[in-house]
């Protein structure tokens, strides 16, 4: 038996899968993905964490079972594999044989989109090749697919059904229904409703029976609970960043496992490093934004970094929580970021436009800090929940400093 390479890169050498590119290539790539870049730094450092990415994908898009993966990677890169996604906790019903690394396959299959060519599932910077040394680079047809693999691979939970309405609009489950399927420490970070007294909640969850929640809410900055919210802004649609970022604070909201079980250790762990990592740029951020210069793209970058993170972290959480309709919805949030963050990008530059260079910066800066405030101060910097009168005392300290 052959002896397994010593690093990523040249792991994808021997099976030729593509790793070419430069630097930004491969920050872009790992960032589109939901990947974690970890403290990867370097162009050696990113350009592996890149070739690890190429392959886990590539073994997961052709059903290569993950108890194989020890036939082609070492033990230390099977631990650097891991570190790629958050790996849930396995479920009370698992299958029989289950491992870490399928939960890993899981993730990464959560995270493939759905459009991308079979040819090339990598989002690589270079054109796919064909590969040898075991690895298939196209995706098979279900019907290609080996029995074998089907057998000891920790099958995908199937989606829920999606209810609709004759115009096409979803009906989400509600109160009840969300609390017999739950954890309660899930329920209760899901609700965007906690906080009100019994009297006021019994009246929202009526009205909710009664109406479609469309027509109670806004549900770009409203939702009884945070995986209803849609993290979209359409063309033409006002920009309200004080109301969008209580929104996208509420949508970051999750609940880990309440049993302390390695995987959840390791993931707990894993969170603090990236999220210290996180907040030793706070200082800088908050300097900036109460500066007479505009915001930077660096900062910028980092502040829609963190919230990405977040909301990959929650992803991977929502697959333990047993109801598919979740999972599926905090998965398309965190896929929408993207979109949400140019769209989001295109509205502020819009308006700033329209004002005096002198005040267009400091515009800029107030409605950047309006809307990722309360996210970043409840989700990075773990200090409280922020409502919409604390933010805006908060938000004043910062721009008048």
């Amino acid at each position: 038996m052959a002896t397994p390479a010593l690093n990523f890169v040249a792991v994808c050498a021997n099976a030729s899968l593509p790793v070419q590119g430069n630097k930004n290539q491969y920050l872009k790539s790992l960032k589109d993905s939901g990947a974690s870049i970890g403290s990867a730094q370097s162009l050696p450092d990113i350009k592996e964490r890149f070739a690890a990415l190429t392959w886990v994908r590539h073994a997961v898009a052709n059903a290569i079972d993950p108890a194989t993966w020890s036939a082609t990677l070492s033990a230390p890169l099977l631990d650097y594999l891991r570190s790629l996604y958050p790996i849930p906790p396995a479920r009370p019903d698992a299958p029989a044989g289950e491992t870490d690394l399928h939960r890993l396959a899981h993730m990464v299959s959560l995270f493939i989109p759905a459009a991308l060519p079979a040819a090339s599932t990598t989002s690589a910077p270079a054109p796919a090749a064909t590969s040898s040394g075991g690895i298939n680079t196209t995706r098979p047809s279900s019907s290609q697919q080996a029995p074998a693999s089907a057998s000891t691979a920790s099958p995908a939970p199937q989606p829920a059904p999606t209810v609709t309405n004759s115009a096409g609009k979803k009906r989400w489950l509600m109160h009840d229904e969300l609390h017999a399927l739950l954890p309660d420490a899930v329920y209760t970070a899901l609700d965007a409703n906690a906080h009100l007294p019994a009297e006021k909640r019994f009246k929202l969850q009526e009205a909710c029976k009664k109406s479609s929640t469309s027509a109670l809410y806004d549900p770009a900055t409203g939702a009884p609970f945070g995986h209803q919210l849609q993290l979209t802004l359409a063309e033409g649609a006002h920009f309200d960043p004080v109301k969008r970022g209580l929104a996208l604070a509420i949508a970051g909201r999750s609940a880990g496992p309440e049993s302390p079980t390695a995987a959840s250790l390791i993931e707990a762990t894993g969170r603090r490093s990236v999220l210290f990592e996180f907040r030793t740029h706070w200082a800088a951020i908050e300097a900036e934004l109460g500066g007479t210069h505009e915001l930077s793209g660096t900062n910028v970058d980092r502040l829609w970094e963190g919230v990405a993170f977040v909301m990959q972290a929650r992803a991977a959480r929502a697959t333990a929580w047993g109801c598919p309709e979740v999972e599926l919805a905090c998965k398309e949030q965190f896929e929408a970021i993207p979109a949400y963050r140019t769209a989001v990008a295109t509205s502020v530059s819009r308006a700033a436009s329209a004002l005096p260079a002198r005040d267009a910066a400091r515009w800029v800066n107030s409605a950047y800090l309006s809307f990722f405030l309360p996210f970043w101060w409840e989700h990075v910097l773990l200090r409280s929940r922020l409502e919409d009168t604390e933010a805006a005392r908060v938000s004043k300290e910062i721009l008048c400093q």
